[in-house]
């Protein structure tokens, strides 16, 4: 039994402090910091990387200035179709489909699904306004008042009449991302 027992103990000072050990230390540090590199940028990924359409979606980061909003309603030389949103910093049916919205429209342009344009009304000047009212007659409420949050899917024509195919004008989640969709399947 000693000598079972001085073998290993051998066998163990051997291993620690021998010189022909050293290239296999340096092979486990060198595959155990290969580990923790990997973990590392493992939580990092989990904890810092959010996938499109999440956490910090806002209007702010899909946004369009209401001058690029207003050109993409210009005839082109083709029929073309868009998908025009309209909202409101200060409405409560805007903020309440923001996070939602803002990331359904962001994944869209991610993929290239279909061309969507977004813009806050509030930035809008008089004539910007009078622009929509007299171009998209048929989104108006009383016909003067453009109901927020507004998706419409607008087929433009060549000859610069504007129809509107689909639109909602409700804070109903399930009501927009339908219209989103048939934007999307007819793209």
């Amino acid at each position: 039994m000693n000598k079972l027992k001085e073998f290993f103990i051998h066998q163990n000072l051997k291993w620690r402090y021998s010189n022909e050990t050293t290239p296999l230390v340096a092979r486990k540090s060198f595959k155990i910091g290969i580990g923790l590199a990997f973990i590392t940028i493992g939580v990092f990924l989990i904890f810092f990387f959010k996938p499109a359409g999440t956490a910090n979606a806002s209007y702010q980061s899909v946004d369009t200035t209401p001058t690029k909003a207003l050109k993409a309603l210009k005839p082109a030389d083709r029929t073309k179709k868009l998908t025009f949103i309209l909202y409101r910093d200060d409405c409560k049916a805007c903020q309440h489909v923001e996070k939602k919205l803002a990331g359904r429209i962001q994944k869209i342009r991610d993929d290239k699904q279909a061309r969507i344009v977004i813009t806050d009304l509030k930035k809008m000047d008089q004539q910007q306004l009078k622009t929509i009212q007299e171009k998209l007659p048929e989104i108006m409420v009383d016909q003067t008042k453009i109901p927020t949050p507004l998706v419409a899917n607008l087929t433009i024509k060549k000859d610069g009449t504007i129809e509107v195919t689909q639109q909602s004008n409700t804070d109903n989640f399930t009501e927009i991302e339908n219209v989103l969709n048939k934007a999307v399947k007819d793209n």
